[in-house]
């Protein structure tokens, strides 16, 4: 039986950037239950399950369209440096969680500092980049 997008299956998988760095990854684990369609993964990572079969396995390289995306220069936001609390280390490359008017959290990376701003990114971190995914597929359950 052949994966496909309402397919459930057992699988690994591992999640790695250009340098080899892995972000993710349960290939040295237990196969995982998948439900295809769930949301629980990008969907460039489901398209290239689909057509897999039992035992098979795949190593690709997604392009930023087909895994987190492109940075958008827009998730770049100025805030006055007097917004941060004197107790918040505001170092390039920390990142901060920011709540909005639904009281929702919002990560943000600091992108640049100096007196009077601070510069925030709100793009996902994995944005703009390559990513390797590599599946293998145990059984097709359905």
């Amino acid at each position: 039986m052949l994966v496909s997008e309402n397919s459930i299956l057992l699988l690994n998988f591992a999640l790695t950037l250009g340098d080899g760095e892995v972000i993710d990854s349960n290939l040295d684990g237990e196969p995982l239950r998948y439900e295809m369609g769930g949301g629980d993964m990008l969907p460039g990572f489901e398209r290239v399950l689909i057509g897999m079969q039992a035992g098979e396995k795949k190593s690709v390289v997604l392009p930023p369209e087909q895994a987190f995306g492109l940075s958008n220069q827009e998730n770049l936001q100025r805030m006055p440096r007097s917004s941060f609390g004197n107790d918040i280390p505001l170092e390039v490359g920390i990142m901060l969680a920011f709540g909005d008017a639904a009281g929702t959290e919002t990560p943000g990376v600091v992108a640049g500092v100096n007196e009077e701003y601070v510069e925030v990114d709100f793009n996902h971190p994995l944005a703009g980049r390559d990513i390797g995914f590599t599946a293998h597929v145990h059984d097709v359950l359905q």
